[in-house]
């Protein structure tokens, strides 16, 4: 008798329901949950919260106790026993004797053989199912982790690639400060020079038009 586990990996309300190692009501298409692959929560009722171990154990450990009941099978056997040993204590050891003593009135063929023999029938079972959603829970936090390991990466390299533009970026604006500070040593000389000319050009003007209207002064005057 197979059993969904789907529950413990995918948020699944309706999983949750109904019993986890074999839902003896049937879920119709149209009434199944849509669920995102990529949530691998514990917990319905807190989506987006991070389970600590201890929840985690709980809430799986409810997925396989539903589970075990759904795996009951017809008549009495080691799953009646084992409810009515865990109802008095396990650690009891006359809870093992009233049980068997209750079972017999029920089963009069019942035997020690014949309950460890359904006891395997269920272990079987619940190694099975643990053994695939192992694999799926395996699988599922490979997947997380080369996810997280190939953002990771990508986002390192983003940041060098950023802290190098950075330090180029750095580097110009310290070349051109230092052009900033020299800069009026490069041109000083050719202005200084400049300046020089358009001053002597003025006076070399105004000198020679001053001699020419003293000699046109000395025209007016003598002649």
């Amino acid at each position: 008798m197979a059993f969904n586990w789907k529950s413990l990996f995918i948020v699944d309300e309706e999983a949750e329901r109904a019993a986890a190692f074999g839902n003896k009501q049937s879920i119709q298409p149209s009434e199944a949950p849509s669920a995102s692959p990529n949530k691998v929560s514990l917990s319905s009722s807190n989506t987006g919260k991070i389970a600590t171990d201890g929840e985690a154990t709980q809430e799986v450990l409810a997925v396989y106790e539903k589970g075990f009941d759904s795996l009951n099978h017809e008549g009495y056997d080691f799953f009646e026993l084992y409810k009515s040993i865990m109802a008095v204590g396990a650690d009891n050891a006359q809870s093992y004797q009233m049980a068997f003593v209750m079972g017999k009135s029920i089963k009069s063929d019942l035997t020690k053989t014949f309950l460890l023999e359904k006891a395997k029938v269920y272990v079987t079972e619940i190694e099975k199912v643990h053994a695939k959603y192992a694999e799926v829970g395996n699988k599922k936090r490979a997947d997380l982790a080369a996810q997280l390991n190939s953002e990771k990466n990508n986002l390192n390299n983003s940041i060098k690639n950023l802290e190098s533009q950075i330090a180029n970026l750095q580097a110009e604006l310290n070349k051109q400060k230092g052009e900033l500070a020299i800069i009026d040593n490069k041109f000083g000389p050719s202005l200084a020079e400049m300046e020089a000319r358009i001053n002597a050009n003025d006076h070399a003007k105004q000198t020679l038009l001053s001699s020419i209207q003293k000699v046109i002064n000395g025209i007016n005057q003598n002649l």
